[in-house]
């Protein structure tokens, strides 16, 4: 039931505006109901909100969809940390409790928000506000070196970069 109700704040955040186009992606076992969620209950959810702008797919690449994506939003899960490896803008929506479970969050590596108002704002503030934008890249680089990079390394994240770009098949 609470990822149905984060599901439905971002729907609803991106909902009434059409320069944005959501992309949902569900985890395998969400998309298979092995812990009794429905697909069938999260595709009326996003039929509720859709303006033609939320689509689902869980078919393509991910590194693929974090590479194109402007802004990567997640409840607790690693494609966070994965996306921040591309520099990508990272919003977590959850409960207010939860930030203290997605070190990230805490290292300010990444946006929190609890409500579609929220969640709006951080998605504006994450594709319009560069001040806003380099202060999270600086955040994300120091979390992510902090705790998976050799720092003697001239770039401690080439190598990481390197393959999930070349997993991509870009440049």
């Amino acid at each position: 039931a609470a990822h149905n109700e984060t599901l439905a704040q971002v729907c609803a955040a991106v909902a009434d505006d059409s320069s944005l186009q959501l992309i949902v992606r569900f985890k395998a076992h969400f998309a298979y109901g092995e812990y009794g969620d429905s697909l069938d209950i999260k595709r009326k959810i996003i039929d509720r909100y859709n303006r033609g702008n939320i689509v689902i797919d869980s078919s393509g690449d991910l590194y693929e969809r974090l590479f194109l994506a402007d802004v990567v939003i997640v409840s607790i899960s690693t494609v966070g940390l994965e996306a921040m490896l591309f520099g990508k803008p990272v919003i977590v929506v959850g409960s207010r409790g939860m930030a203290d479970l997605v070190d990230y969050v805490r290292a300010g590596a990444a946006v929190h928000v609890t409500t579609a108002a929220e969640l709006r704002q951080a998605i504006t503030q994450s594709l319009d506000d560069v001040q806003f934008r380099n202060r999270l890249a600086l955040a994300q680089q120091r979390f992510v070196t902090a705790n998976f990079a050799n720092i003697h390394d001239a770039d401690p994240l080439a190598r990481i970069r390197d393959l999930l770009l070349e997993s991509t098949g870009r440049p």
